[in-house]
This record gives C-alpha cells, structure tokens and sequence, in this order.
C-alpha cells in the first residue's frame, strides 16, 4: 500500500507545483482546497483514492497469501490453512507491526511538532 501512497503524493505534490508554476499562488490554491465550494469534492476524491488504494492493497494481500501448519498430524507433515488465517498471520507478523509502530510514532510527533500551544 506504501507505493501506492508514494505516488499519490508525488503527483498530488507535481500538480501544486504545476499550479505554481502557471502562476497561482500557493494561497489561492489553499483557499480553493478548503472553501465550501470545491473543499468537499477535494476532500471526497481523495478519501475515494485512499479506500481504493486500501481495498486494492487488501485484496492483493489476502489473494496472494498462502499458509501452512505443519506438525499437525502425523500423516501429512503440510495441511492447507484457508486464506484468511494467512491474511491474519500476515497482519500480526513481526513486519507488519514495526511498520505500524514506526507510522505511529511519525503520527504522534508530527502531530506534537506541529501543534500550536
């Protein structure tokens, strides 16, 4: 999903400079993204893209997952678990929780750095 979230950003970043560029100031385009006439639409396409890329990036996990338990019985060493215990050994894996810890941990500062007591 990280790529994803990559690009987006650095095409939502190459169309303010493209706006820049053409000569509109970089407060036009915040008033523009925040008033109540284009805001909403602004606010609803990117909440659409970020479910989409979320979505898409959740189905492709749980599609491709495949799991095994071994040792479970004598007679066959591998059985096939379904799909959804995969997804949820991958969602509770070492990886995955660094990566959520580390997200968090930007969240917060960056919430803190950029507050304004």
């Amino acid at each position: 999903m990280l790529p994803w979230f990559v690009l987006l950003f650095i095409i939502i970043i190459f169309a303010l400079i493209a706006y820049q560029l053409f000569g509109i100031s970089e407060d036009t385009i915040t008033k523009v993204i925040t008033s109540s006439d284009h805001g909403s639409v602004f606010h609803n396409w990117l909440l659409t893209i970020i479910i989409i890329i979320a979505l898409g990036s959740l189905y492709s996990v749980v599609s491709s997952q495949t799991s095994d338990i071994s040792g479970v019985n004598v007679q066959q060493d591998i059985i096939s678990a379904p799909q959804q215990e995969g997804f949820f050994t991958a969602l509770i894996s070492p990886e995955i929780i660094g990566v959520v810890a580390i997200l968090l941990t930007g969240l917060f500062a960056t919430f803190y750095i950029t507050s304004q007591e």
